[in-house]
Parts: C-alpha cells; structure tokens; sequence
C-alpha cells in the first residue's frame, strides 16, 4: 500500500503569514509528516514567487521551509513533489523549485495533431545559481526535472473540485497549469514504489528522468 497526502491551499504561504517556520506551506508539510501512518508520498501545488535578484537576502526566511523538505525527504524518506509554478514573471522565481530536495514538476499537453509540447503556462528555469552560506554559490540542474499533462492556458483537463473562488457549487472545472501535472506525477511515483519498495526518493526521481518522454517542441 502506497500513501500519497497532496497539499493544496488558497491562503499566502509566505513564512510571515504564520508562526510556523515556513508560514501555512510548512505547518501543512508539519501536519502531512505527522499523519499516522506516515505518507509515502506528499505532493504540493503551492509555491511563493521571489526576486531573484534579492534571493540571497530573503534565503534566511525560507531556509526553515528548505530543511523541512529535507527532513521529509532525508529522515522520513518521503517522496515530496513541487508544482514549477504558472507563468511567473520576468525576473522572478518559485523559491521551492531551487531547492536540491523535491522533484520539480512541469507542464506538457498534446496538440489536436498529437504533438507532445511544453507548457507555455507552466515555469522552466534554464539554471539556477543560489549564494550559499559564506557566501558559495549553489547550482542545481534545470528544472522542471518532469512533466505532467498541464497546458495550454485555455484549459486542458476536466476535473473533480470542491467548491472555492473557482467553481462555487463545485462538480467540475476545466483546469490548467502545474498544480493539475504534480498529482498526475505523484501517481506515477506511487506505482514506482509499488512495484519497487525499497526505492528511495533520489531512486524514483532517477527513474522518472530516465524513462520519461523527451518534449522536443514548445516552450514554457
């Protein structure tokens, strides 16, 4: 049996907003740790847009919400996936996608030709390079590191909702972007553990890179 607990919320998670390292994304990552029995895999749709310009200043604020996700991944060897984010402005990034813990998830669709394309709704980043302590710089992979079905900003996918600002009766919404793709690639990570047991977080995200299908058109 495969557990998967997905985290999605509508209030700001900048770490100011509560008392909790991390603000509302790290008191749900508190609480999806503590479940009993612990979650094999947690995926999250949220992310907070910074400068990234002023990253080295405002690194000190996350670095709470940063080792949380290494203690997830590291200590409860929690699989911990995190939505790229949709269309962030110039000049700007998602704070979680520069971290080395999570896997970064992505958007692609097909075209009514069956063509397998990027997003152009969903996040890329071409590279990263974070000041360290002492001022070192870190450098992670691009990313997203995959994709999941998200995409074009028409709308892509009917799905199941309850009732928010988006469909206040509930039912069904036409959705897009990455908080749609990292369920999707949750799943896949939940069928990997379950025909693999004994693979780790860093052996499911080998995998998934590995054997996934190359998006050679489009652009994010």
């Amino acid at each position: 049996e495969v557990l998967v607990t997905v985290i999605k919320t509508e209030y700001p998670l900048s770490p100011k907003t509560s008392t909790v390292p991390g603000g509302y994304l790290g008191l749900a990552l508190q609480i999806a740790l503590n479940l009993q029995p612990k979650p094999h895999i947690i995926s999250i749709s949220e992310g907070n847009e910074v400068d990234e310009n002023n990253f080295g200043i405002t690194k000190n604020r996350y670095n709470p919400l940063r080792l949380a996700f290494q203690q997830a991944a590291v200590e409860h060897g929690c699989i911990v996936l995190f939505a790229a984010g949709n269309q962030t402005p110039p000049g700007k990034t998602i704070v979680q996608s520069v971290w080395e813990t999570p896997i970064i998830v992505g958007g692609a669709h097909y075209t009514q030709s069956n063509q397998l394309v990027a997003s152009d709704v969903a996040n890329g980043y071409p590279e990263h390079g974070l000041v360290g302590e002492g001022g070192t710089i870190i450098e992670f992979a691009p990313v997203p590191h995959i994709c999941g079905l998200c995409g074009p900003a028409e709308g892509y996918i009917y799905v199941p909702t309850p009732p928010s600002w988006q469909a206040t009766e509930g039912g069904w919404k036409l959705s897009v972007g990455t908080s749609l793709a990292t369920p999707q690639v949750a799943a896949v990570c939940a069928y990997i553990l379950y025909a693999c047991p004994i693979a780790t977080p860093a052996d499911v995200k080998e995998i998934l890179m590995r054997t996934a299908t190359t998006v050679l058109s489009g652009s994010t």
